[in-house]
């Protein structure tokens, strides 16, 4: 399978139908026959907490743009390594639509929030303190608490 030109392993994307830059990496997209399929993969084991949604409706939009399909005929799985588990992700049309807003909103954010990074004025952030969003913070340096998160 690894050959065939309708598997895709972790590759990088670039959303074009948003007004705003949205990159990615799918980490395993197939198309045989039917309906395409994503998976994304997790080390850990699943729980009730992880909600990937936005991530994985994201994915059903470049699965759509890829595949040349609606985002809705895509199936989606989240795969936790760790225990084995597999869940589907249901992209609805609603899920499309909260995605789509949540990226212009968070894009409007932290474009109002530019300045105060630029000037390295820290107090007007809330610190989230989560690894994985503090590592690919442009102003980290800058952050004591996100810098003790990543340690």
């Amino acid at each position: 399978m690894r050959g065939h030109p309708s598997v895709l392993i972790e590759k990088k994307f670039n959303l074009r139908n948003l007004a705003c830059r949205v990159l990615g990496v799918v980490d395993f997209a197939a198309r045989n026959e039917g309906d395409p399929g994503i998976v994304d993969w997790k080390i850990g084991t699943g729980d009730a907490s992880d909600d990937d949604s936005l991530q994985l409706a994201v994915y059903a939009m470049w699965g759509a743009e890829t595949f040349r399909c609606s985002p809705h005929s895509i199936r989606i799985f989240k795969a936790y390594l760790g225990s084995g588990e597999v869940n589907r992700f249901r992209s609805t049309e609603q899920a499309s639509n909260n995605a789509q807003r949540r990226i212009l909103q968070d894009a409007k954010r932290m474009l109002e929030m530019e300045q105060y990074g630029s000037a390295g004025n820290i107090a007007a952030f809330t610190a989230c303190a989560q690894r994985r969003i503090c590592s690919l913070c442009r102003y980290l340096t800058v952050c004591p608490e996100g810098m003790e998160a990543v340690r």
